[in-house]
């Protein structure tokens, strides 16, 4: 109890600064000669969480722990000429504290990879309406639900080495992108690159229309013949197509988000999908409160012996902002029935509270993390579809280059979590700093 006490005092330290320094405007070295320049920036984030009956790989352990996270990101900016950018990011990771040891994450470390190159890529515009990006990127699009990096995690989720291509004109602006996502393993440098599946996608933001909207696909591909389905050994092969869709009226905004996926999983055929709706509204009071409702379902497999692959395989989405800010599911076999509150009582300042109930949504397939691994699974459906209910809330303060957060999470499980193992209420805080410069 005393360490733990140390780590929240030293967190509560670190983030003082906050409040007490005012940041620097411009990065900290910027020089310019002609039309060429070099800017260094970067950032810094401290972070103490305590888990209390969980870690990041399983649920219900009956224990807590707690930890400290520092990352620091460098950022080497290079205009070599007015169409071409080269540009470097060095990350460093560490954690200090965890119980969890570091062989146990294979093949990826999310809490620790010291001084490795996290982004570093060319990007050339032979001409106005047409980009091209070469090398290790990170990727981002729409609302980041089905491309989008993880960034909460301390080493960083979904950073690539890709080629993407950008045409972008008055009608329409559409990424073209091959590649793959990167592992963290602080055994080898530079971090390689995960070799399997590669993934390829289109996607394209469509203008002039009275609202916004994205059209997409995404590929996830391996012909190496060793996924394991319902029917045997074969290739992977998922094909996933959809569309975003976000708009504004007055003081209403709603948003749809539907994916399907058909393919090969092994022997298996592909047949999945899933969507999110949400419709939020903000009062038009001091505090600015915007009240949302939200439904996800990622579809799962209904006969675990039909040789139809029916679980929703996530894409290359961020999950850690999306399902529950406790990272206890992944889009696949869920529902997520979800509220939301914000307030910003000060400009500065906001507050958010979400409510989830989480169910399964098919009772014959598995609880799985957002790792994808199984997390609990009842393949003869007798422990109910009802995982259990989660409250989080966060409170997020930004000063210019500052931004100091807090938060406090809940899981209380309900029939399928009591029924397929130990159960009890888990429960998560968090202390974290972050100073650009």
């Amino acid at each position: 109890m005393c360490e733990k006490t140390i780590w929240v005092g030293l967190s509560l330290l670190l983030a003082l600064p906050c409040f007490a320094y005012q940041p620097q405007i411009r990065p900290i070295y910027q020089v310019k000669w002609g039309n060429r320049s070099f800017a260094l920036s970067g950032n810094i984030r401290t972070r103490f969480e305590y888990q209390g009956n969980y870690n990041i790989k399983k649920y219900g352990i009956k224990n807590d722990d707690a930890f400290f996270l520092e990352r620091l990101r460098l950022n080497f900016n290079f205009i070599l000429y007015p169409s071409i950018r080269a540009f470097l990011q060095i990350q460093d990771a560490h954690v200090l504290g965890l119980s969890l040891p570091a062989y146990t994450f294979k093949p990826s470390n999310p809490y620790f990879d010291p001084f490795d190159i996290r982004q570093g890529f060319l990007e050339i515009k032979p001409i106005e309406w047409l980009d091209f990006k070469i090398g290790r990127q990170q990727i981002s699009y729409g609302d980041a639900r089905i491309l989008g990096p993880g960034q909460w995690g301390n080493t960083g989720r979904y950073a690539w080495d890709a080629i993407v291509a950008t045409i972008n004109n008055q009608y329409i602006k559409t990424h073209l992108l091959v590649g793959r996502y990167l592992i963290r393993d602080p055994n080898k440098w530079p971090n390689p690159n995960i070799h399997y599946p590669t993934g390829y996608a289109i996607y394209s933001t469509i203008k002039r229309l009275p609202f916004n909207l994205d059209l997409f696909y995404v590929l996830k591909r391996d012909c190496r013949k060793i996924k394991q389905g319902e029917a045997g050994k074969g290739i992977w092969n998922t094909n996933s197509i959809g569309f975003y869709l976000f708009d504004q009226f007055k003081h209403i905004d709603y948003s749809a988000t539907y994916v399907y996926q058909w393919g090969w999983w092994g022997r298996d055929k592909i047949r999945a999908y899933g969507y999110n709706f949400q419709i939020g509204y903000t009062f038009p009071f001091t505090f600015k409160p915007h009240f949302k409702l939200q439904y996800t379902c990622g579809s799962g497999d209904k006969d675990p012996n039909d040789g139809i692959h029916g679980t929703f395989d996530g894409v290359f989405g961020g999950v850690d902002r999306f399902y529950g800010r406790m990272n206890f599911l992944g889009w696949m076999n869920l529902r997520d029935y979800e509220i939301d509150l914000e307030i910003k009582p000060h400009p500065a300042l906001l507050i958010k509270t979400a409510y989830h109930y989480f169910t399964l949504d098919d009772k014959k397939d598995a609880w799985y993390f957002p790792n994808s691994k199984p997390q609990r699974w009842d393949k003869a459906g007798n422990s109910g579809k009802a995982i259990g209910h989660e409250i989080d809330t966060e409170a997020i303060f930004r000063y210019q280059r500052y931004e100091w957060r807090m938060g406090l999470s809940t899981f209380i499980p309900l029939n399928f979590a009591k029924n397929t193992g130990t159960n009890p209420h888990a429960y998560w805080y968090f202390l974290q700093m972050m100073i650009w410069f």
